[in-house]
């Protein structure tokens, strides 16, 4: 009950309305996410994450198995909250922690980023230059081949007068 309490007063402090309205019946079931009541009043207090909605829905749970065991656990996972870190009462997955791991080391992951993209870039431009470079070769190859080719036929053609001359 004690946590279910804290829930109500975290949810009604951050959205502005009690979590339980008597006159909705969808939200006599479970509550709505406190994010959507911001959203419909265009008021924000603090700057909102889904992380919010999943502590407080968490600590609202009507089955008191699925919420947070003691007050403890309740402050830890605010604390993650607040220092950019996985909280537990949302559904683990790669993705959310590698999204927090980037939240908490920016500038670590912009230098990366960086690193990454100047690699790509460069190896791109190597790529296009030796296309380039390997294009020129061909058509010089060629440009060779076509010189010799006329070549061979002026010679012929010589060979041609000369029999044409001593005849």
């Amino acid at each position: 009950a004690d946590i279910y309490s804290l829930g109500v007063i975290l949810y009604e402090l951050l959205a502005g309305a009690p979590p339980i309205d008597l006159d909705d019946s969808e939200t006599l079931t479970s509550p709505l996410p406190p994010s959507s009541i911001l959203k419909r009043n265009d008021a924000q207090v603090v700057p909102w994450n889904d992380d919010l909605d999943w502590i407080i829905l968490k600590a609202l749970n009507k089955d008191r198995d699925q919420r947070y065991e003691t007050v403890r656990g309740l402050s830890q996972d605010i604390a993650r909250y607040l220092a950019n870190e996985p909280i537990h009462a949302r559904p683990p997955s790669r993705l959310y922690r590698f999204k927090k791991l980037i939240q908490r080391n920016r500038l670590a992951s912009v230098a990366i980023a960086a690193g990454l993209f100047a690699l790509c870039a460069g190896f791109t431009a190597s790529t296009l230059l030796y296309l380039r470079a390997k294009s020129a070769e061909q058509r010089h190859a060629l440009a060779e081949q076509k010189q010799s080719q006329l070549r061979a036929e002026a010679e012929e053609r010589e060979c041609v007068t000369r029999a044409a001359i001593l005849l």
